[in-house]
């Protein structure tokens, strides 16, 4: 086991510190530099720890004076000292066979431990929710009595819906097309009543066409594919129906196109007197300063 195998199971390469705890600390702060010094080793030491917060080596076993002092690299009568005036001062707390451990440090990694072991137990029962029948009013009932007036809300699980999900069928419009067709949500979203809806509002659009367009544009456009297609191809067949130049066969344009090619027809107009009396002007006003200006 490596020396570092906590700090490298959760991720975790440093502790937090709280500098007004450290200076806070009325018991450390009756300890001599020397001591303090040697309780900051302890505690990078204790982190590292296989069970964290305890001063115990990589295999486990507790560290002792003397190896303590071998680790920090000071004289071990020095190093029962300080240790003596830690304890005495009551900045750390040993267990039961006498290993010294940092209460905080060692709390939060029980707490840790619990919460994690809690959420491996509640995903478990998650699961094997689903195969659990319903209570019934009596012992001897079987699963095939009636069913409670109030059925087991638990027996619906996420394994349930994902199921439900798989049921929608593909819209024809989506057949053939690779990512709208691994669209879930898309492909429940697309109902009957949006396909007619569509019909209704874009009636000179080619549905199939102008959404098989839509899917060729995001093949070609990988990092700016859309998360809600549904709102995406709504927008990019509205803007189809805005460049299209004619209605269906037999009814001519639109009347709003009509009037808007009289109005361009009259600006253009309009611009061409405009221009033309501007030419007129700056030609009078260059003939009176200067009659031999170039016509």
């Amino acid at each position: 086991m490596a020396h570092s195998r906590t700090s490298k199971q959760d991720g975790r390469p440093a502790f937090q510190f709280y500098p007004d705890k450290w200076y806070g600390d009325k018991g450390l702060r009756m300890c001599s530099l020397a001591a303090r010094g040697l309780w900051m080793d302890m505690l990078c030491i204790m982190w590292e720890s296989p069970e964290r917060g305890t001063l115990r080596e990589a295999n486990g076993k507790q560290i002792i004076a003397n190896g303590l002092a071998k680790l920090v690299g000071a004289d071990e009568a020095d190093t029962k000292q300080y240790l003596s005036e830690l304890e005495g001062h009551g900045v750390f707390s040993t267990l039961d066979d006498g290993t010294i451990y940092n209460r905080y440090m060692h709390g939060q990694w029980e707490l840790s431990r619990t919460r994690a072991e809690a959420g491996r137990k509640g995903g478990m029962a998650s699961k094997t929710e689903a195969k659990v029948p319903s209570p019934s009013s009596s012992p001897s009932s079987s699963p095939s009595s009636s069913p409670s007036p109030t059925p087991n809300k638990a027996v619906k699980t996420p394994l349930a819906r994902s199921d439900e999900k798989t049921v929608a069928a593909v819209p024809d419009i989506l057949k053939g097309l690779s990512l709208y067709e691994a669209d879930p949500k898309l492909v429940k979203k697309l109902t009957p009543e949006v396909l007619e809806a569509w019909e209704k509002a874009y009636p000179g659009v080619n549905l199939s066409g102008e959404v098989a367009s839509a899917h060729a544009w995001e093949i070609a456009n990988p990092e700016r594919r859309k998360k809600n297609r549904l709102r995406f191809l709504t927008s990019w067949l509205s803007r189809s129906q805005d460049r299209a130049r004619g209605s269906p066969p037999g009814k001519g344009p639109p009347q709003n196109q009509v009037k808007s090619f009289q109005h361009r027809e009259i600006e253009d107009a309009f611009k061409r007197r405009d221009e033309e009396r501007e030419r007129q002007r700056l030609e009078r006003e260059r003939s009176g300063k200067n009659p031999e200006w170039p016509a």
